[in-house]
């Protein structure tokens, strides 16, 4: 049993390594285990080291591999992988999912377009709230005018002549009522713009798609 003890001394598997089957030992505890971590090693060396040739991956994972097993890491590994074995092959799909599977140009395109749509929902709702204060002030200001009117109407019937504070007051409601309509009209110019920035097919897609 030489084999079994060189490879439970190096790669430092413990002391039930030595009354271990063999072929659980070198199924278990040596072939899965090395190729899981081999490939997760060869992941994160390609994820940090972008631009770089596969062989200096390949390498790199090698490397990291074997000093794992010399710092006795490797061991602790070994013990639980094969019962989460079901996730490793999980995250293993959905790795090879994401990155193979998934167009991240698109994916991109669609990010840049739903940011833009969300801004232009926001600006259309505090639109919509400018509008309803603009409106509740038009309202505001037409009542004080009804008031100054019947004021106007009760000096008349008296034969009385208002005042010039009176005129001025009523001149000043009147251009404040001209102003907020004309507010209220640009507010709706702005909706109507966003609304239709917000319909389907108005913005082209290369207003997303990074060139």
């Amino acid at each position: 049993m030489a084999v079994q003890e060189i490879i439970c001394t190096l790669f430092k598997l413990g002391a039930t390594c030595y009354s271990m089957p063999i072929d659980k030992l070198l199924i278990e505890y040596l072939l899965v285990p090395s190729v899981i971590l081999i490939i997760f090693l060869y992941i994160m060396t390609s994820s940090f080291l972008k631009g770089t040739g596969l062989k200096i991956h390949a390498l790199l994972a090698i490397v990291f591999y074997i000093v794992l097993i010399y710092t006795g890491i490797y061991g602790m590994i070994a013990s639980f992988s094969m019962s989460y074995l079901s996730l490793f092959l999980l995250f293993g799909l959905a790795y090879f999912f994401f990155i193979r599977l998934i167009d991240w140009k698109k994916m991109r395109s669609i990010s840049r377009y739903a940011g833009y749509f969300g801004e232009r929902k926001y600006n259309l709702k505090y639109i919509d709230e400018e509008i309803a204060l603009k409106e509740e002030e038009i309202t505001k200001l037409k009542a004080q005018k009804k008031d100054l009117e019947r004021i106007k109407d009760d000096y008349a019937d008296k034969g009385i002549e208002p005042g010039g504070e009176f005129f001025t007051a009523y001149q000043g409601v009147q251009a404040a009522i001209t102003q907020a309509e004309l507010e209220k009209k640009r507010l709706l110019e702005r909706k109507k713009e966003l609304e239709k920035s917000l319909g389907v097919g108005y913005i082209s897609r290369k207003s997303f798609v990074k060139k």
